[in-house]
């Protein structure tokens, strides 16, 4: 019991090795010869051995163990002590997303793959694998391997946001953008307030009035391609703008640029009705992802 107080203790001050060294005491004298030969004969000890050695409790201790591990960012205790408890049921998505962490931070990039392939089948509801997953498979252009995850994952929850979202952006990555807009509009109708979904809908919408007036553009006729372009700015920049307020950590400068983009084509127009207002919101979200600002 003294090593679990002096565990917690030492965790709050935030000094993870002595936190580290009470856990590991706490759980290797539950099974120790000289904690068993002390309550052999002695029934109070012996009932607190008990209480102490329950499953909950034990891996309870594991789990703090391999948290102070993993924030000493000591990576190779970390990953033995995430994998003896991979299986224990406690804490599991914990365990696996920082298992694939720690993989990741020494560079193992096949057992990082690996596990999280592993947490999609065992996590089916908790997206952040398939996310991670699909990034792999994305950065190496392999769609098929992307179309076999997402595919997958769809079957079983077919009305998940996030895997509609993210089916949506690989069928725009592979050239369908009305096919992705489906998904995305799927996904939209579930969760109207995330911001992958929302920026990703924005992206696509801005691509398309960006194909409509380079191509008139290209021909020189430049009125007709800012007229017909905007009616998809405006779709994107509303997507964008939602995007923008659920981003509280304002981080994803993409999100940002598709704001700035549209307002800009707005207020730059000699017939805008309301510049000053369109300028004032382009400074604010500038200012919020810390981009130059307009002058005016």
């Amino acid at each position: 019991g003294g090593f679990r107080v002096n565990a917690a203790f030492a965790f709050e001050k935030k000094d993870w090795t002595k936190s580290h060294a009470c856990w590991d005491l706490f759980i290797r004298s539950i099974d120790s010869d000289m904690v068993k030969d002390f309550v052999s004969g002695n029934s109070h000890a012996n009932s607190e051995l008990m209480l102490f050695a329950q499953d909950s409790i034990i891996n309870h201790a594991k789990y703090f163990r391999a948290l102070t591990s993993v924030l000493a960012e000591n990576h190779l205790q970390a990953i033995e002590e995430l994998k003896e408890m991979r299986y224990s049921g406690y804490e599991q998505n914990f365990v696996f997303q920082e298992l694939a962490r720690q993989y990741k931070a020494i560079g193992e990039k096949t057992l990082y793959e690996n596990t999280l392939i592993e947490g999609v089948q065992l996590l089916t509801k908790d997206p952040w694998f398939a996310q991670n997953l699909m990034n792999i498979y994305l950065e190496s252009k392999d769609y098929d391997a992307a179309s076999k995850v997402i595919d997958a994952l769809l079957i079983a929850d077919f009305n998940n946001p996030t895997y509609l979202s993210l089916k949506g952006t690989l069928v725009e990555l592979q050239g369908n953008s009305d096919e992705a807009l489906k998904y995305l509009e799927r996904a939209y109708a579930i969760d109207s307030t995330n911001v992958d979904i929302n920026s990703n809908l924005g992206r696509i919408w801005y691509n398309k009035g960006n194909l409509v007036e380079t191509s008139y553009f290209d021909k020189r006729q430049f009125a007709i391609g800012e007229e017909l372009s905007m009616p998809y700015y405006l779709k994107a920049v509303k997507f964008y703008l939602k995007a923008y307020e659920a981003d509280a950590e304002h981080k994803d400068v993409t999100i940002a640029n598709g704001v700035r983009n549209v307002l800009y084509k707005q207020f730059m127009r000699a017939d805008c009705p309301n510049p000053y207002e369109l300028i004032n919101k382009y400074n604010e979200v500038s200012r919020a992802y810390r981009l130059p600002q307009f002058k005016r």
